[in-house]
């Protein structure tokens, strides 16, 4: 909860807002991000233990790691190499096999339409994912309900989740023409309108969120 200005003040010197105050994920027209609000909450339990009680099952996590970009340039420029070296951690710990990556249903980046994080992120990504006549779609739920910081995490994960039970993938708004700078010729497709589940696709769906100071965290999930 935005309770009061002493952030808002030190994000905005250093640029990271859209004076339009709405994020504008992987578009060209991308000036920072706007704030959000949020209160999430998810119960998690062992499948196991959910089973045996007869609980209804959402969704499956079958890994959530995190990692630390270490030193980058500044304070804004997340480290491409160990969001990488997440992505991949996550799915070895999944049990996924790289020759299976491009399986995966769709990624939701955290995308905050800035103009270095959504680059950044989008090339880690591609290293990953890419150049494997790939046609993976990528969303950020940031252009729809701002970036909700600390809880944007599980914002991203619950979208994530619904998107699965109802095997859509949802649009990505306030998308007008794709930024130049991301690395679009390793496959990826933003999605303008509620898209059917990929016949070519599995059930996998990752979900990245990265802090401000360098902390990056991913989940990967299944129906």
């Amino acid at each position: 909860m935005i309770m009061a200005p002493k952030t808002t003040i030190l994000l905005t010197e250093i640029g990271a807002f859209s004076p339009d105050g709405s994020s504008k994920a992987f578009s060209a027209d991308a000036n920072g991000y706007g704030r959000g609000e949020a209160v999430n909450a998810v119960y998690i339990k062992p499948l196991a233990a959910a089973l045996r009680d007869g609980n209804p099952v959402r969704a499956v996590l079958r890994s959530v790691v995190t990692n630390h970009d270490g030193k980058t340039p500044g304070l804004t420029m997340p480290g491409v190499d160990a969001q990488e070296a997440l992505m991949r951690q996550a799915y070895g710990l999944a049990g996924i096999d790289e020759s299976d990556y491009v399986r995966t249903g769709f990624f939701e980046l955290h995308g905050t339409g800035t103009v270095v994080g959504d680059k950044l992120e989008t090339t880690a990504a591609a290293r990953v994912f890419g150049y494997q006549n790939l046609q993976m779609h990528i969303t950020s739920v940031k252009p729809n309900v701002g970036h909700t910081e600390g809880a944007s995490g599980l914002t991203s994960l619950i979208k994530a989740v619904l998107a699965l039970e109802h095997r859509t993938i949802p649009p990505n708004i306030k998308f007008t023409s794709p930024n130049p700078d991301i690395p679009w010729d390793a496959g990826f497709v933003v999605p303008l309108e509620p898209t059917p589940w990929p016949e070519s696709k599995e059930e996998p769906v990752s979900v990245n969120n990265f802090g401000l100071g360098g902390a990056n965290g991913e989940p990967s999930c299944f129906f």
